[in-house]
C-alpha cells in the first residue's frame, strides 16, 4: 500500500484527519493527501496533492491553500507558475467574504513568484483596509512583473542564453 495517496473530498475532511490516517502519513504508508475540492468535490480546477511535513521542520503558518494544519501535522502543496484563488477558498459567490482568502493568495504569490488566476465570479471584500492592503500587494506584484518583463526583453534583444 506504500506510495498511495489518501483521498479527501473537501478541505474540512482533510483538516479532520483521524489519528490512524495521521500515523499512516507520518510513517510513509501514504505519500500524501489528494484533495478533490475545497468546499465540495470538484469545486477546484483539479485535484491537488498535499505532502506531509513535520511541523517542527517547517515554520510557515497555515494559509488555507499551500500550508494546511491538520490536527498535529502540516500538509503542504507548492504551486508552480500560477495559483488559482479557488485553491485558497475563494469561490466567487456573492455571499462569501473573500478578503482573507485573496489576501493569503497574494502573500503566497509574492513570496513564491507565481501568477494569480481568478476565474470569473463575484469576490466580496468586507473590510475597511482593503484599498491599502491591495495597493501594497499590487505595487509589489506589478514591480515584480515589470522587472520580469524588462529582463525577458533584454534576453530576447541580446540573445542571451540562460
Amino acid at each position: 500500500m506504500a506510495n498511495q495517496f489518501l483521498v479527501k473530498e473537501t478541505m474540512v475532511a482533510m483538516q479532520g484527519l483521524s489519528a490512524t490516517e495521521i500515523t499512516a502519513l507520518q510513517n510513509g504508508t501514504y505519500e500524501g493527501v489528494q484533495l478533490l475540492g475545497y468546499y465540495q468535490k470538484g469545486d477546484t480546477p483539479a485535484p491537488i496533492i498535499y505532502h506531509y511535513v513535520d511541523p517542527l521542520d517547517d515554520p510557515r503558518p497555515e494559509d488555507g491553500g499551500s500550508v494546511i494544519v491538520a490536527s498535529s501535522i502540516k500538509l503542504i502543496h507548492k504551486f508552480i507558475g500560477e495559483v488559482n484563488v479557488r485553491y485558497f477558498g475563494a469561490n466567487g459567490l456573492k455571499t462569501q467574504n473573500c478578503f482573507s482568502y485573496i489576501n493569503n493568495v497574494f502573500k503566497y504569490a509574492l513570496a513564491n513568484s507565481v501568477d494569480i488566476y481568478h476565474p470569473s465570479g463575484y469576490y466580496n471584500f468586507f473590510t475597511s483596509n482593503i484599498q491599502r492592503i491591495l495597493l501594497l500587494y499590487w505595487t509589489r506584484l506589478l514591480r515584480y512583473q515589470f522587472l520580469k518583463m524588462v529582463l525577458l526583453s533584454l534576453i530576447r534583444r541580446f540573445r542571451v542564453r540562460i
